[in-house]
């Protein structure tokens, strides 16, 4: 113990590394040794990693009592400013409670926690004015990089009514920015979303948002952009140039939020993103608020959303559906491009209100009159795509169940085929009112049941679909591309027990189950105060470094 103790001080104090950086990895030790010791160290017996543990811990507890909190005098803009310019990485910066409107924007490039007095206490108005063209200025401007954590919480933020609406649509009262992968917004409200949508997050940020409360007014509530992933290029291409990686902590997770349309107003959306974006969106509650991303079309060369896993939200239509106000709507989630797991979802219904099924899916350069700048339409010409039929086009580019595929780059790109991969979407568990609710295809698009998308068959034979139950259910025979959802099996719901919370099998050849997909684990490690890893493989350790 001594030892390993003398090493990680050793190593700190030889290589000058940061407080954010010495805490970054003292994490990524202790994940590595709780998921495989037997790897990260295997000279220790059972009762030496104990201590070890229990050891490291110390240590990691230590380093973070050198953390300070620092009170900001009022929540006045250039108070809460001066606090922060005081502050290192690892501090918190607490807002105390009281009504502020802030006119400048608040800049933020430190891993600290910015913390309010809670909801309703502490408010935040959005006072700054937009120009008369382009973005509104947010009212937080938030840089984060590295590992370390970087929290927001405690707020109410209020769009306010004053200095117009932003022109670009989504800037945002909170805009985040950088590189970081231990992003956390959490217990907020955002009020009087008229002038800009509530968050907007961009580059190569992932994390969590959760326990925020979105009132949605003519703006949505939050959009996610993966433009810069992993650091390279932009537009997205290099995360399309990326494994999905579903069941990683590589994404930016929302749970356990409220999007929430008021009463008598109609329907709104919640929440969009495309330039790559990777999202996972759990146990969320939508009222009278849909869900949507944008694929590759209207928006130019930036490119369509690549991957979402959006499962086990409750969705609730009161003010009107196909049915009344807003004639013939489809669905309540939307996907206009890239892959998707989707599964468990609840619709409800009421008062005149719903949807014809849960989720549906659009490609827009096929049955779209409109031009849409560098990428145009898939008609069977169009050298960005495959153009190998049967279907007109197919397959367009990042369309539904498009997969990844070489790197694209430059502003102006010459068209080929980026040899995309098929990364089939599947849907299953997802009920309308009760019933099974199946997912459907938009108009004529090349996107077709049993290659691009499979649902659930409640007549499961292994043959096509995806069937849902006890692993001792699932067929022995199976066609390459078909998925058995085994409810019996897999552990990730830390509050569900030790109940099995469900595995993804996908047939990987004839007869051949392979096991495709375990969610994330629940709640969301910075959630729980942990820090947040992708979930396999383990985190590598630097690899001119030896334990002994």
């Amino acid at each position: 113990m001594a030892q390993f103790l003398s090493f990680l001080l050793s190593f700190s104090r030889d290589r000058r590394i940061s407080f954010d950086e010495f805490v970054a990895f003292s994490l990524q030790l202790i994940r590595q040794a709780v998921q495989f010791p037997e790897r990260a160290f295997p000279n220790l017996r059972s009762d030496e990693m104990k201590i070890w543990g229990f050891g490291l811990i110390c240590v990691f507890s230590a380093s973070l009592a050198n953390a300070s909190t620092i009170n900001a005098t009022s929540c006045n803009q250039p108070q809460v400013a001066t606090a922060i310019s005081s502050a290192n990485n690892g501090d918190t910066i607490v807002i105390p409670a009281g009504t502020c409107t802030w006119t400048t924007t608040l800049t933020v490039s430190k891993s600290i926690t910015l913390q309010g007095q809670g909801v309703d206490s502490t408010v935040i108005v959005d006072g700054t004015t937009a120009p008369s063209s382009g973005a509104k200025p947010p009212a937080i401007q938030w840089t984060v990089s590295g590992s370390a954590l970087n929290r927001l919480t405690g707020i109410t933020f209020d769009g306010g009514t004053l200095g117009g609406v932003d022109n670009s649509g989504h800037s945002g009262i909170v805009s985040v920015n950088g590189g970081g992968s231990s992003l956390r917004l959490d217990h907020l409200t955002f009020n009087n979303l008229n002038r800009t949508v509530g968050v907007q997050v961009m580059g190569n940020v992932t994390g969590v948002i959760d326990h925020v409360i979105f009132n949605i007014g003519s703006h949505y509530g939050l959009y996610v952009f993966h433009d810069n992933w992993q650091g390279v290029g932009g537009y997205g291409d290099n995360s399309w140039a990326q494994p999905n990686t579903f069941g990683s902590g590589d994404f930016l997770f929302v749970e356990d939020c409220q999007f929430v349309s008021p009463s008598g107003t109609g329907l709104s959306w919640g929440s969009d993103g495309w330039m790559g974006q990777r999202v996972v969106y759990r146990r969320n509650t939508y009222v009278n608020v849909l869900w949507a991303n944008h694929g590759t079309e209207t928006s130019g060369r930036q490119r369509s959303a690549r991957a979402a896993e959006i499962y086990q939200n409750s969705f609730v239509l009161n003010n009107g559906g196909w049915n009344s106000q807003l004639c013939c709507l489809n669905s309540v989630i939307g996907i206009r491009g890239g892959t998707a797991l989707v599964w468990g979802n609840q619709l409800s219904s009421s008062n005149g209100g719903g949807a014809r099924q849960i989720f549906d899916m659009s490609n827009f350069r096929s049955n779209d009159p409109r031009t849409f700048a560098v990428f145009n339409h898939c008609d069977g010409t169009n050298l960005w795509d495959q153009n190998v039929g049967p279907e007109v086009g197919y397959r367009c580019i990042d369309q539904p169940g498009a997969g990844r595929g070489d790197l694209l780059s430059g502003d102006v790109p010459a068209p080929r085929w980026l040899r995309q991969q098929i990364e089939p979407l599947y849907i299953w568990g997802n009920t309308n009112n009760g019933s099974l609710s199946a997912g459907v295809t938009n108009g004529n698009i090349p996107v077709v049941s049993n290659r691009d998308f499979y649902n659930q068959d409640p007549s499961f034979t292994g043959s096509s679909g995806v069937g849902n139950g006890p692993a001792s259910a699932r067929p022995a025979t199976c066609t390459p591309g078909v998925a058995y959802w085994a409810n019996d099996q897999g552990e990730w719901d830390s509050t569900n027990g030790s109940a099995p919370d469900g595995v993804l099998y996908i047939c990987t050849s004839p007869n051949t189950w392979t096991l495709a997909y375990k969610p994330y684990q629940y709640p969301h490690p910075l959630v729980s105060g942990g820090s947040a890893s992708p979930s396999a493989p383990a985190p590598v350790s630097p690899t001119n470094l030896s334990i002994q």
